[in-house]
């Protein structure tokens, strides 16, 4: 909310605004056939601002009036209970898959008795669902040789829901190893800081 921008000005006031061209605060960038403006707040229910809406005519003889203004507002007090009660669900949806996530990593743990190459492989894949990655990888450090090595690398998960071993593993017969101070895996191991990096290749 730092430039002073029309949807920005309503987002902090949280006040609607009507503007037409010639407006001292009409934007200048955008389609020249744009004639008049209408920004509304939407709140939710507890007075948190979660969009601004912007509406526009071409019509340079009809701007908009303040009934349209109440129109517009009646209809997002509903939009924003709406979109409280969407995130709501979202917040719970991924609550569920954790805790399904972690109730599988017990039973895998106490049930199976599985060796820990497939329990690390199968929290890997789990873990890979949550997060929509397509491959994973677990390389551990060695603080005596200063190195990090894994042996369990390049897992795809392209398991189903109902099948957590059956994403392809690859890699697993042979170890790798290189230097802590070497690549992105070796940042992280001195820095203790979690990246997320848009474009792997550009870095």
């Amino acid at each position: 909310l730092g430039k002073a921008t029309v949807p920005n000005i309503v987002a902090r006031t949280k006040d609607p605004l009507r503007l037409s061209r010639g407006h001292p605060n009409f934007p200048t960038t955008g389609s020249n056939e744009l004639e008049h403006l209408m920004y509304e707040p939407v709140v939710q229910p507890d007075g948190e601002l979660v969009a601004v809406l912007e509406l526009w005519r071409r019509d340079s003889d009809s701007p908009f009036h303040e009934e349209d203004e109440e129109i517009a507002s009646s209809y997002l007090v509903w939009g924003g209970i709406a979109l409280h009660y969407a995130r709501l669900y979202l917040s719970m949806s991924k609550q569920r898959k954790l805790s399904d996530f972690l109730l599988a990593v017990v039973k895998s743990i106490f049930q199976d008795m599985m060796s820990m190459d497939t329990l690390v492989t199968k929290i890997m894949n789990f873990a890979q669902r949550l997060v929509d990655a397509d491959r994973a990888s677990l390389f551990l450090l060695d603080t005596k040789n200063k190195e990090l090595y894994a042996r369990i690398f390049d897992i795809r998960g392209n398991e189903s829901e109902n099948d957590s071993d059956s994403g392809s593993r690859t890699h697993q017969d042979r170890e790798i190893r290189f230097s802590v101070g070497k690549g992105i895996a070796g940042q992280v191991a001195r820095t203790g800081e979690i990246l997320n990096i848009s474009d792997a290749y550009s870095d």
